[in-house]
């Protein structure tokens, strides 16, 4: 679910079902686009009520919870249960659609308890963050049993949030759903337009910095224009010059498959290094199959680059999205 169009005080909300079968010889076919079910598509002026969203499809979901009766060729009848397994949300829905707090606010993390920092910058404006923990550095995890006990205080006690949980989600009453632990990051807009399009503002933006690449922008433009397009990226990008045009495909196109040879001997060792971990990461995550020990190597990797960010570049590029990078790999190998 996430906001595809917003002009003034007009929004539009759309919302997909994706219908996976766990089994061995069908489960190629969760990337369908026959399995993608539109669910529901609200117009509003101004904020939209997430509830006035969601109350109509969790209704028809408890329907599909119950079962539906077909006739079968082997049997006489068959009845197929629907649950929902997973979800996953832009962050202003996400908030909304759980009943927490946003991800710019203090314990606005969905999957650990870690509470952040607001940084003041030069400008007098707010930015939150979240420094490395070589304590825990992706904990302590959010999980259902603390997440109800987070409920129960709020309602013991009238409080209007308690470390970053608001009150119910309408989604807790399903059958199969765990708000906290079934609700996947969304790496569309917390890597593609988080993370990747945070290091094009750094590299491209501050010109005085130690980081800054944009003395070599014309090199850069000439490489980018001289990659051809390989079968499985059937994209050309723009100049890197015009990243500020870039859309979230683009930037994950440019790192997985450009960044190497693009910034290779431009940018300085130490930074190309720290580069190379995330890419390394990415693309294991983005793999169709994913194998259990690449994943430990993904887990070592961004650990890393999380941990150097703010030596290598300043304290305010930690913002939730680059934090959100040490959940990734135990939401790509949740079992639960």
């Amino acid at each position: 679910m996430e906001k595809i169009l917003s002009s003034n005080d007009n929004f539009i909300e759309d919302v997909y079902d994706k219908v996976n079968v766990y089994h061995f010889h069908l489960v190629p076919m969760e990337f369908c686009i026959e399995n993608i079910i539109f669910a529901g598509l609200v117009l509003s002026h101004g904020k939209p009520q997430i509830n006035s969203i969601l109350e109509p499809i969790v209704k028809n979901l408890k329907i599909l919870e119950l079962g539906i009766t077909f006739n079968s060729r082997t049997e006489r009848f068959i009845n197929i249960k629907f649950f929902l397994l997973f979800a996953v949300f832009d962050k202003p829905a996400r908030a909304m659609a759980l009943n927490i707090k946003n991800s710019n606010g203090f314990f606005g993390c969905l999957k650990c308890l870690q509470p952040g920092k607001t940084l003041k910058t030069k400008k007098k404006g707010n930015v939150h963050v979240y420094f490395f923990s070589y304590y825990s550095n992706d904990g302590p995890e959010r999980n259902s049993e603390n997440y109800e006990k987070c409920l129960l205080r709020i309602k013991k006690l009238s409080l209007k949030e308690y470390k970053g949980i608001i009150g119910p989600c309408s989604l807790q009453n399903l059958g199969e759903f765990k708000p906290i632990q079934n609700t996947s990051i969304d790496s569309m807009h917390s890597i593609c337009l988080g993370v990747i399009k945070s290091l094009f503002k750094y590299w491209f933006e501050m010109p005085d910095d130690k980081f800054s690449l944009k003395r070599h922008i014309t090199k850069i433009n000439d490489r980018v224009l001289k990659i051809r397009s390989i079968k499985s990226c059937q994209i050309a990008l723009r100049p890197v010059s015009e990243w500020r045009y870039y859309k979230a495909k683009d930037f994950l196109i440019f790192m997985i498959y450009y960044a190497i040879p693009v910034f290779y001997q431009i940018m300085t060792y130490e930074y190309y290094q720290h580069l190379l971990q995330s890419i390394i990461s990415l693309e294991i995550l983005y793999s169709e199959k994913i194998d259990i020990v690449n994943l430990e190597t993904a887990r070592r990797m961004l650990i890393n680059f999380v941990k150097k960010k703010d030596t290598l570049y300043n304290s305010f590029i930690l913002k939730s999205s680059v934090h959100e990078l040490l959940h990734q790999i135990k939401s790509s190998n949740r079992k639960d």
